[in-house]
């Protein structure tokens, strides 16, 4: 059996050379990075390529300072995802330690802090009870221009794009997990009215829906919906985000919807 030593199951070595001067550079196993971003001048992210490593090999690294743009990002397999220059680590006092498993796995983190995840909520302006957005017999885009009075952004994740910007959903990077709720009131045309609830993260040539759900009506007058579903983040959805739209074609039915309110959590 291998000896078990600094370099297995912790990161016992410390190195705190490394600044937002640096290069980037292949970590050592069995080290633990401490890093001042806010020392230097940083033009890019400092990249840190996770090394060849044998099972129960540890890398860690702490953010001691932090630089107003760039972060730490990682190149290598993580939770058997193969990433590169993914950037985890922005925010003062962050940090991840990592274990490395197999060549399936790669490393997996064993503590992982920062805060990259954050919401937004996002109230429309536009379309009242007295305006109302009309979806009649028609497949229509659920626009919402983030101008309402309870319209909240200050709790956005650290140094990611808005969640919500240009009437669809923004994702920075592949791999993000988001939640989003959609709210909104409506007025169906009669009882049993129903709707396709879709989020589209295609350009139209062709759509690519990755949310397909079915919101029956079982009354008429003002009805409230509100409807939540988790998202992950392909290069698709980086590329062209996520829009929302609320289809009758397949029902015939005539819906007006009003008071639109979209919720967007990163939680990865």
């Amino acid at each position: 059996m291998p000896e078990l030593g600094v370099t297995r199951l912790n990161a016992g070595t410390i190195d705190s050379t490394k600044t937002g001067a640096s290069t980037s550079f292949t970590a050592v196993a069995g080290t633990t990075y401490e890093i001042d971003m806010s020392t230097g001048s940083p033009s890019a992210d400092l990249v840190i390529t996770l090394p060849t490593a044998t099972i129960g090999d540890s890398v860690c690294v702490v953010l001691t300072g932090v630089d107003t743009t760039w972060g730490v990002s990682f190149t290598g397999t993580i939770n058997g995802i193969s990433l590169t220059a993914q950037r985890l680590l922005t925010v003062d006092g962050s940090m991840v330690e990592m274990t490395y498993v197999d060549a399936s796995v790669g490393w997996k983190f064993g503590t992982f802090s920062n805060h990259q995840i954050g919401w937004e909520y996002h109230q429309d302006n536009t379309y009242t009870s007295g305006s109302p957005l009309a979806v009649n017999n028609a497949r229509v885009q659920v626009t919402n221009d983030s101008a309402g009075a309870n319209t909240v952004t200050t709790e956005s994740p650290y140094n990611h794009s808005a969640l919500w910007s240009s009437n669809k959903v923004i994702a920075d990077h592949v791999g993000e997990g988001l939640i989003l709720r959609v709210d909104f009131t409506c007025n169906p045309a009669g009882v049993s009215d129903y709707a396709q609830l879709q989020f589209d993260i295609g350009t139209g040539a062709p759509d690519i829906v990755v949310v397909d759900r079915t919101v029956s009506f079982q009354k008429t007058g003002d009805t409230l919906v509100s409807t939540t579903s988790a998202l992950f983040v392909g290069s698709t959805f980086v590329t062209n985000g996520c829009k929302i739209y609320l289809d009758t074609s397949s029902s015939g039915d005539s819906i007006d919807i009003f008071d639109i309110g979209v919720l967007v959590q990163k939680v990865y």
